[in-house]
């Protein structure tokens, strides 16, 4: 059987095997064609991937292997998981299961995990579906995105205006790509090998959702704790990059790497306009403070053929900003983690608003609807009417404490796939990441009273936690005049440490 992406880049006399990095397609089929990649078969299961990819062997106690993990981790205890990985399980039994799962719910990271029991067979993903999932329905193939799980053209999506998609202006949602019959796996749940159902693995019914606004500063600290595990099991565990800006998020990744920041590649920022020019000079300062090389890398446009792979690469599923900064990010030094924050926005609470604060999370179809970008402008109510009814059979797959944290939520299973998740697999130079891609860390933050998070204060908190070292250098909002002078805060014999370019870096590794 011919997969599209195959027949695509032949017929575009591409090398097939050096287009899609990273990616994967599984099936129970053996017959597939994918040339040049790396095939592997598992209690009839065949796992096909693209050369070089980062994978696992999972090993149960006794050495046997009941599945892969594909991408990057970090286990529940603070441990790089490095091939092959043992998980604490005697076997992939109904009770192996349950233990599996549960170890899965612990990781932080970027993964796919593919369960091949002889009996049972799933596949898992991480909590905000960075890694991307997507299945045909028709054919059973599973893989990392549109064009590797089909057999046949891509047919479009009618109810998405394709134009809009490829600039980036609205998004798929609930499940929806590109293609008409594919589906885009929902995080939190895994999906049945046997009959390609969804099935909700977390939030469980007991977990809990709110704590006392006296508890904040211990919730930080629990927050701050397993972000320095997970974020120095990384950079000392493989090869990791990590941008570093004016931004709050990028501030708390860096302030919690203490002794292991000697171990980063380097820190870095791309400057494309006004704004990113004063997030690459406070960037280079706190990289200084680091002791680690930076680089701020000139804006490079995107070429027309980088545009394309990336269309290809994310099953047309994106466009827009990641494209116009695309260009940039294909010259720093390849093979490398890079590191983002983008997850640390639900500390802030960034989909709530006032009246749903009121109403205590209580949330309205339509407000929910909104907040995933499906369609903005005059058009939104439209789609608000169009896609009620799939909003609200997702909202009713949560166990009912988990309803009031239902924006946050949706955050992550919904919004979050389908505008940065989906987007990793386009950028072929680094494996894009998110530390705090994490159940437990998601879970603190959610647990934080919303209107404190609103407001800023858990946020400030976690800041003067973590990044006491930085304080007197500011914000990208506190500079936006662009008259701050950097010099200011280092001391006269110090150079600026900052690079143009990104070409002097040696290369990092490429699989751990």
């Amino acid at each position: 059987m011919q997969i599209e992406a195959v027949r695509l880049e032949a017929e575009a006399g591409r090398d097939f095997a050096l287009e899609y990095p990273e990616q994967f397609v599984l099936a129970r089929e053996d017959g597939l064609e994918l040339p040049g990649w790396d095939h592997a078969k598992l209690n009839g299961l065949n796992l096909w991937r693209a050369p070089g990819a980062r994978t696992k062997r999972l090993l149960d106690k006794s050495g046997r292997q009941f599945g892969w993990l594909l991408g990057e981790a970090v286990d529940g205890n603070g441990q790089y998981l490095s091939d092959p990985v043992t998980v604490p399980v005697p076997s992939l039994s109904k009770a192996g299961m349950v233990k599996a799962e549960a170890w899965i719910e612990a990781l932080a990271g970027r993964y796919a995990v593919i369960l091949a029991g002889k009996t049972d067979a799933r596949i898992y993903q991480d909590p905000v579906g960075d890694f991307s999932v997507v299945w045909d329905p028709e054919t059973g193939i599973i893989a990392s995105s549109v064009l590797l799980a089909l057999n046949r053209p891509l047919s479009w999506n009618p109810r998405f205006d394709r134009r809009k998609v490829l600039d980036g202006k609205v998004h798929f949602s609930l499940g929806h790509t590109a293609d008409r019959s594919v589906r885009l796996m929902w995080p939190n749940h895994y999906l049945d090998l046997a009959n390609l159902r969804l099935v909700r693995h977390w939030p469980r019914a007991d977990t809990v959702f709110e704590i006392p606004q006296n508890a904040l500063e211990q919730q930080v600290a629990a927050i701050s704790d397993r972000l320095t595990a997970v974020m120095r099991a990384l950079v000392t565990g493989t090869s990791c990059l990590l941008p570093i800006s004016g931004g709050r998020d990028s501030r708390n990744l860096a302030g919690v790497l203490g002794p292991a920041a000697a171990s980063l590649v380097a820190g870095f920022a791309v400057k494309f306009h006004k704004m990113s020019r004063i997030d690459s000079e406070i960037g280079g300062v706190i990289a200084e403070r680091l002791g680690v090389p930076y680089f701020a890398v000139s804006y490079k446009p995107t070429s027309r053929q980088d545009r394309f792979g990336y269309y290809r690469r994310t099953g047309y599923g994106d466009g827009g900003a990641a494209l116009h900064v695309l260009g940039s990010h294909l010259t720093l030094p390849p093979g490398n983690l890079s590191l983002r924050g983008n997850v640390m926005e639900i500390i802030r609470a960034n989909q709530w608003n006032q009246p749903s604060i009121g109403r205590r999370g209580m949330v309205k179809t339509a407000f929910g609807l909104r907040r995933l970008l499906i369609e903005r402008g005059p058009e939104a109510g439209a789609a608000v009417a169009g896609f009620a009814d799939e909003y609200e059979a997702w909202a009713e797959t949560l166990p009912q404490e988990a309803r009031r944290s239902q924006l946050d939520i949706a955050f992550c299973e919904q919004l979050l796939p389908n505008t940065l998740g989906i987007r990793h697999f386009g950028d072929t130079a680094n494996f894009v990441m998110n530390p705090f891609a994490c159940r437990h860390l998601i879970l603190l933050a959610m647990q934080i009273p919303a209107q404190l998070r609103v407001d800023g204060v858990a946020n400030k908190l976690l800041l003067e936690r973590n990044c006491a070292q930085f304080s007197d250098i500011p914000f990208e909002s506190e500079v936006a005049s662009g008259d701050w002078n950097p010099a200011s805060l280092r001391p006269a014999d110090s150079s600026s440490g900052a690079n143009e370019g990104a070409s002097g870096l040696a290369s990092g590794g490429a699989q751990a």
